[in-house]
């Protein structure tokens, strides 16, 4: 991220559009409920605005939201933004000030990526020519719309016009909570990235941790939206483990258990009868069993788990 003293970041969120216009206003309320929840309890002042199919977040430290907001399930990426009216000078000043904070390593070619929603007196191509011609003679730089050393994205709405260079990839997929309550058993950061899965897909996952306490700070200071998380310690019996882990299902209304299994590991489980299909009566979700041992790995560091 560059050094520019942005206030506001631009949340954008992918599959809620499928939705009908009442299951979308519902996810929408959940994932800016989410969003709120993380960065409060990370202590982050903050303010959220939300029109159609946008959303935005304010705040002084923007790095830290920044970094919060592309681990929020439902958010399909995001862009620290300047917010300015909508005219062509406004625009063209403050497109000049973002370039002029890039270093000279890189590049002397830009393009400008204009889109545009509402009625105003100019289309998004004569903005695109108008503000590239002010950058030509105040900067001195190069247009370049196939291969540019920048791309300056300039998003127009109404009469507001949001200005960037970034746009941070979030995880996508539906805000956690809008589907059932499944419970996570966690032996290990596998059964952490099967659980990923499922808050991907928007369920609302209590967490079982079995033993290893060095696991919590991962689940509690990372991706995760936890219902619940409690940690019990090893050294209990096959019976013992079936109470726990029915009372848990029971107690927290879960429809499902999600493990981190791998084919091989649940074919050992299954010859020595340790599947967790011995156990609970709801059923188990092994979203990482066709997954081959290097991509269960490439998977764990890509989420810093």
């Amino acid at each position: 991220m560059s050094g520019l003293d942005y206030k506001t970041v631009v949340v954008r969120y992918g599959e809620l559009a499928l939705k009908s216009q009442r299951v979308r206003r519902r996810f929408e309320e959940t994932l800016i409920r989410n969003i709120d929840y993380a960065l409060d309890k990370k202590n982050i002042i903050h303010s959220i605005k939300q029109e159609w199919g946008r959303i935005y977040v304010y705040g002084s430290k923007i790095e830290e939201i920044t970094r919060m907001l592309t681990r929020i399930f439902g958010v399909v990426s995001v862009s620290p933004a300047f917010e300015v009216q909508s005219s062509v000078d406004v625009i063209g000043e403050t497109v000049v000030l973002v370039l002029k904070s890039l270093s000279p390593q890189q590049g002397k070619s830009f393009a400008l990526r204009v889109t545009r929603t509402g009625t105003h007196d100019f289309t998004s191509q004569s903005l695109a020519i108008k503000v590239g011609d002010v950058v030509r003679r105040t900067l001195n730089l190069v247009v370049d719309l196939d291969e540019p050393d920048v791309e300056v994205f300039i998003e127009v709405r109404g009469e507001k016009a949001f200005v960037y260079t970034e746009k941070l990839k979030g995880p996508g997929g539906l805000p956690a909570g809008t589907q059932g309550n499944v419970m996570a058993l966690i032996e290990s950061k596998r059964d952490v990235l099967a659980s990923w899965f499922l808050l991907r897909r928007g369920c609302s996952v209590v967490a079982l941790v079995l033993g290893k306490k060095e696991l919590v700070k991962s689940l509690v200071d990372g991706w995760f939206l936890w219902e619940h998380v409690r940690v019990v310690e090893e050294g209990f019996n096959g019976e013992m483990l079936k109470s726990l882990l029915n009372g848990f299902v029971r107690k927290y209304d879960c429809n499902a258990v999600v493990v981190g299994d791998t084919f091989e590991e649940f074919e050992n489980k299954f010859k020595k009868g340790l599947n967790l299909e011995f156990f609970v009566d709801v059923p188990i979700l092994r979203p990482l069993l066709m997954f081959k041992e290097k991509e269960v790995e490439d998977r764990i560091r890509e989420l810093w788990l």
